[in-house]
């Protein structure tokens, strides 16, 4: 179920993903939030204890499949967008 209607802009740097799973239900979650601007991939060291539900956007799932069709999903528009790149 999609909550509410909100663009991730990624490219800068300026977003932190954190991943988790709940302990109690075993559910994965992927957390986005702001950050100050870094270099694209870099991992941060911190140990500060978040909790997911807090942060302002949250992917949630249930099923390992879901997150098989999200993965397939980015690595497309990567190819089309490394075809554009190319042209």
């Amino acid at each position: 179920m999609i909550k509410n209607n909100v663009i991730l802009e990624f490219g800068t740097g300026d977003i932190n993903l954190i991943s988790a799973i709940s302990v109690v239900d075993g559910v994965g979650m992927v957390g986005f939030r702001n950050q100050e601007p870094r270099e694209i991939g870099t991992v941060g060291d911190s140990t500060e204890f978040i909790e997911m539900t807090e942060l302002p956007i949250l992917m949630a799932f249930n099923k390992i499949e879901s997150i098989d069709v999200v993965i397939d999903s980015l690595k497309e528009v990567k190819e089309l967008m490394l075809e554009i790149e190319t042209k």
